[in-house]
C-alpha cells in the first residue's frame, strides 16, 4: 500500500505515528521548502540560494524516531538547539567542539547539553555529522559576515552542510540528510526541483506580508487573500509601492512578479502511483497551499482515479486561517490545485473524502474550525463530519481518522481464504454437479483462495480432483460443528460457506455470493429464495399438493420468523431457512451450534444479528424437490424456532449489558 502525505512541520505528527504502525505500507512525505522563520531563515539568508530545511528536518527526525532507523543519540543531537543569544564566536566554538569532541574553547555555559549528546554518538555517526558541520564552518570562514548561531537548530546546520556537500542541490541534500538518520532516499520529497523561491502574501485588507514567517505570525489574525512565490524578496521601495496600491492592483502586480516553480519528478510519480493521498492539517497558506499550487501536482492527483484522496481539515484555527470554515479551506485548496483557476480538474478527482471535525466543546482557548455550509460542496456523499479530536487535545484521533480508509485499501488486495462445506451430500454425483456449477462462475477464484469440503460414500476420484482449480477435501461421515471449527483454526479461513448440496440449490450461486464479499466490508452474505418469487411459489405448489391448509400455515409461518427478526433485531431477513450462507469464520465461535439441530439457522441468525454483523441478503435460485427426497421444516420445528429466536434475543441482551 502506497501512501503520499502532504504536510508541513508538525501538522501531521499524530497521523504519521499511525501510518508507521501499519505493516505493508510505504509512505512518501511531500513538503515545500518556503519556511523562513527562526534559524531556518538565518540559514537561507546566509547560504543565499537554499530553501528552508526546517520542515524536512522535523519530518526526518520524527520518522527516524518512530521507525527506529538510527541510534537515539543521533536524533537527540540533531534536535538540539544552541543557546539563545549565544555570541557568534561561542556558537562557532561549540560547533567546532562537536566536530573534535573538544569543548574547552566553547566554555561549559555555552555548550550546555551539547557535549554529553556529542559524546553519546556512535563513532560512525559522529564522523558523518562532523563532516557536514565542518562543511558549514569552512563555508562561513570564507564569508564576510559571521553566522548568527544563537538559538540555531543543530539539525539545520547539519542540513546546510549536506546542501554544500551536494553542490548546493537542495533535493539531493534532503536524501543525504535522510541517509544520516537511516531513512531511504525518496521517502521525504520536496514538491519542487529545489529552486530558491520566497513565499509572500496579501491579506484581504491589502496588507503585504513579505515573509512566510509573517504569514503564520501567531500574534496577528490574518485572512489571506492570495499567496505568491517570488524569485527574490522585494526591497523596501517595492514593498511600499505594493502597500500603497488598491487590493486588485497589488494582486496583479504580485502575480506579474511571481515565479512558477518546476515540479519534482519524484513527487509527480509518487502521486500517480499512490493508493492513499492524505492532505493533512497544518498552516494552510504556508505548509500546504504552496505545495498544492506547484505545477503538475494537481494533474498527477487528478489522473490517479483509483486512489483515495482524504482531506483532513484543522481542528483549531491558525493565525492565517482566522474565521475560516472547513468548507472554505477545502474550496481554497481546490483553487490552488487548479493553479488558481487556470485548470479545471473536477473536485472529485482531487478529493474523494473530506474529514471535518465537529467541535463539541465551547470556551476553548483557541477557536474551533466549524464545518461551515456543507451545501456549498456539490456532493455530500464524501463528507464525514464527526468528533475526530483526541479528547480535548486539539489534535486528531489518528486511528479514528485513518483506519477505515487504510482498511478499505488493504481489502482491495486481500485474498480471502474461504472454505466451502457441502452439506447433505450423500453421493459423489451431487458433489460433482455442485462443483461443475460453481466453476460456471469462476470469477471469484481470481479474488479468493477457495477450498471445498465434501463427504461422500463412494468418493469423487483423484483424476477429477487434480483437474479442479481449488483443493477438494473429502471426509468420511457427515460434518459436525467441531470439524468445521477445527478446519477454520487449522487453515486460517476468513469465511465459511455452508452450502446445502442436496440438489435444491445451484452451485453457481455460491460463487455469486462469494463475489459479493469484494463489494464492501460484509460479514455475512445470505442467500434468499424469497427474493426469487417464482422459485418459492413453485416449491410450495410441489410440496403441498392437496394440502392447502398445511401449505398456508407453512407460508405464513416463514413470514412470522422474518417479522420476529424485524421486531427483535430491527432487521428483516426474508428467508430464514436458506441453505446457502457465507459467514465470517469467527461467527462459528460465538455460540454452540449443531448442524443436526433443525433450528440451526435461527441460532445462527440470532448470533449474526445479536452480534451486529453486517449482512447482505441476495437472491438465489431454488430447485424444488419432492418431500420424499428432502427433509423439510415441520410445524413443530417452526414453533421451536420462534422460541429459539426469543430466547437468543434475551441471551444477546445480556451479553450487550456485560460489554457496557
Amino acid at each position: 500500500m502506497k501512501v503520499v502525505l502532504f504536510t508541513g512541520g508538525r501538522g501531521s505528527t499524530v497521523l504519521s505515528k499511525r501510518l508507521v504502525q501499519q505493516q505493508d505500507l510505504s509512505i512518501t512525505i511531500l513538503i515545500n521548502g518556503y519556511d523562513d522563520g527562526a534559524s531556518t531563515g538565518a540559514i537561507r539568508h546566509f547560504l543565499g540560494d537554499s530553501l528552508g530545511p526546517s520542515d524536512f528536518r522535523k519530518n526526518a527526525l520524527r520518522f527516524a524516531r518512530e521507525l527506529k532507523t538510527c541510534d537515539d543519540s543521533i536524533i537527540s543531537l540533531l534536535d538540539a538547539r544552541l543557546k539563545r543569544n549565544l555570541p557568534a564566536d561561542q556558537g562557532r566554538d561549540t560547533v567546532r567542539g562537536i566536530c573534535s569532541k573538544n569543548f574547552k574553547q566553547a566554555g561549559s555555559e555555552a555548550v550546555g547539553e551539547i557535549m554529553p549528546l556529542t559524546n553519546a554518538l556512535p563513532p560512525a555517526a559522529h564522523d558523518s555529522i562532523a563532516s557536514r558541520l565542518q562543511r558549514f564552518l569552512d563555508f562561513e570562514r570564507r564569508q564576510k559576515d559571521a553566522f548568527p548561531y544563537g538559538d540555531c537548530s543543530l539539525g539545520n546546520l547539519v542540513f546546510a552542510g549536506s546542501f554544500l556537500a551536494q553542490d548546493r542541490n537542495f533535493n539531493l541534500a534532503i536524501d543525504d540528510y535522510c541517509k544520516l538518520v537511516g531513512l531511504p532516499p525518496g521517502m521525504i520529497i520536496n514538491v519542487t526541483d529545489g529552486e530558491n523561491l520566497f513565499l509572500v502574501a496579501l491579506d484581504i485588507q491589502g496588507n503585504y506580508l513579505p515573509r512566510e514567517e509573517d504569514i503564520v505570525d501567531s500574534t496577528r489574525r490574518s485572512q489571506i487573500k492570495d499567496i505568491f512565490l517570488l524569485p527574490m524578496p522585494l526591497d523596501s521601495q517595492q514593498q511600499r509601492e505594493i502597500q500603497s496600491m488598491a487590493l486588485d492592483a497589488a494582486l496583479r502586480r504580485l502575480q506579474s512578479l511571481s515565479r512558477i516553480p518546476r515540479p519534482n519528478a519524484s513527487a509527480i510519480a509518487s502521486l500517480r502511483q499512490a493508493d492513499l493521498i492524505l492532505y493533512s492539517p497544518g498552516t494552510q497558506h504556508s505548509s500546504l497551499f504552496p505545495s498544492y499550487m506547484t505545477p503538475g501536482i494537481g494533474d498527477a492527483i487528478a489522473s490517479n482515479l483509483s486512489a483515495i484522496k482524504l482531506f483532513i481539515t484543522n481542528i483549531h484555527e491558525d493565525a492565517e486561517i482566522a474565521d475560516a470554515s472547513a468548507v472554505q479551506i477545502v474550496r481554497r485548496a481546490v483553487h490552488y490545485m487548479n493553479q488558481k483557476g487556470m485548470q479545471d480538474h473536477p473536485t472529485p478527482t482531487l478529493i474523494t473524502h473530506y474529514l471535518f471535525n465537529h467541535p463539541n466543546r465551547a470556551g476553548a482557548d483557541v477557536p474551533y474550525i466549524t464545518p461551515g455550509n456543507l451545501d456549498i460542496l456539490d456532493d455530500p456523499r464524501p463528507i464525514r463530519v464527526g468528533n475526530y479530536e483526541d479528547g480535548a487535545s486539539g489534535v486528531h484521533d489518528a486511528d479514528k481518522a485513518l483506519t477505515p480508509f487504510i482498511e478499505t485499501i488493504l481489502a482491495r488486495d486481500r485474498v480471502d481464504r474461504i472454505a466451502v462445506f457441502m452439506l447433505d451430500t450423500d453421493s459423489s454425483d451431487k458433489v460433482i454437479q455442485s462443483v461443475v456449477q460453481m466453476l460456471q462462475n469462476s470469477g471469484a477464484l481470481r479474488d479468493h483462495h477457495i477450498e471445498v469440503y465434501c463427504s461422500t460414500a463412494d468418493g469423487v476420484g483423484k483424476r477429477l480432483q487434480d483437474d479442479m482449480p481449488f483443493i477438494l477435501h473429502e471426509q468420511k461421515g457427515e460434518f459436525d460443528i467441531d470439524f468445521v471449527r477445527n478446519a477454520i483454526s487449522s487453515n486460517n479461513y476468513d469465511f465459511v460457506v455452508l452450502f446445502e448440496s442436496s440438489g435444491m440449490y445451484h452451485g453457481e450461486d455460491v460463487m455469486k455470493l462469494i463475489s459479493a464479499l469484494r463489494a464492501s466490508s460484509l460479514d455475512v452474505v445470505w442467500g434468499s429464495r424469497r427474493l426469487s418469487v417464482n422459485d418459492i411459489h413453485q416449491s410450495y405448489r410441489l410440496r403441498y399438493q392437496g394440502a392447502l391448509l398445511l401449505g398456508a400455515v407453512s407460508y405464513v409461518g416463514s413470514h412470522i420468523l422474518s417479522l420476529l427478526y424485524l421486531l427483535l433485531y430491527g432487521r428483516y431477513v426474508s428467508d430464514t431457512l436458506s441453505g446457502i450462507r457465507i459467514l465470517r469464520s469467527d461467527i462459528f465461535f460465538l455460540d454452540e451450534f449443531s448442524f443436526d439441530d433443525p433450528t440451526f439457522n435461527q441460532r445462527l441468525l440470532s448470533a449474526i444479528l445479536g452480534g451486529r454483523f453486517e449482512i447482505l441478503e441476495m437472491p438465489i435460485r431454488f430447485l424444488p424437490q419432492s418431500p420424499h427426497k428432502v427433509k423439510r421444516t415441520t410445524v413443530l420445528e417452526g414453533l421451536r424456532s420462534v422460541l429459539i429466536i426469543f430466547s437468543q434475543k434475551i441471551k444477546w441482551l445480556g451479553k450487550s449489558r456485560e460489554r457496557v
